[in-house]
């Protein structure tokens, strides 16, 4: 079993196997709130970890504003003690009038914030599949994403991948 093309393909390649595609479900609803209705914000879901490159996430969106777009960023994921979540808390107060650090959120604190915003954006080169990324979509939210991983078959748009930083 794979849980999306990606894994599939690379359990062919390495392996010789073929196997079923099942995607992963998003559980629960989401309150249906309308686009117009909805911040000018983006939100980033997951572990605070340097695969998931939420410091990338931070230069990409720093150039958006600079070209004039009012935007701001919530972070949702566990802060601990490591050298990147120290490195990420320092970047991030940089720039602590638009990125908010929301921490350790619960499932309805979640949904909360994907429906407050209007977008979301993951910076991890090659997620299997990406739950958070699929959550957004279901919450309501254009999700961008690096091109690479399972994570892209979720969008189903070529227009809301990027393959760098400018790209973005």
């Amino acid at each position: 079993v794979s849980n999306s093309k990606w894994t599939e393909k690379l359990i062919k390649n390495k392996y010789g196997l073929p196997s079923e595609i099942i995607y992963p479900p998003v559980a629960g609803e989401f309150p249906v709130v309308p686009f117009s209705k909805r911040e000018n914000g983006f939100v980033c879901i997951g572990r605070i970890t340097p695969e998931k490159r939420i410091d990338v996430l931070l230069n990409i969106l720093n150039e958006v504003r600079k070209r004039g777009y009012s935007i701001h960023l919530h972070i949702a994921g566990e802060f601990d003690d490591s050298r990147y979540s120290d490195i990420l808390k320092k970047l991030c107060s940089k720039h602590k009038d638009w990125v908010f650090l929301e921490g350790k959120v619960n499932q309805e604190e979640k949904k909360e914030l994907i429906v407050k915003n209007r977008f979301g954006i993951n910076g991890c080169l090659w997620d299997s599949f990406g739950i958070s990324v699929a959550e957004m979509v279901k919450g309501g939210c254009v999700v961008f994403t690096p091109n690479g991983g399972g994570q892209t078959e979720i969008l189903g748009n070529s227009l809301l991948v990027y393959n760098s930083i400018e790209d973005a």
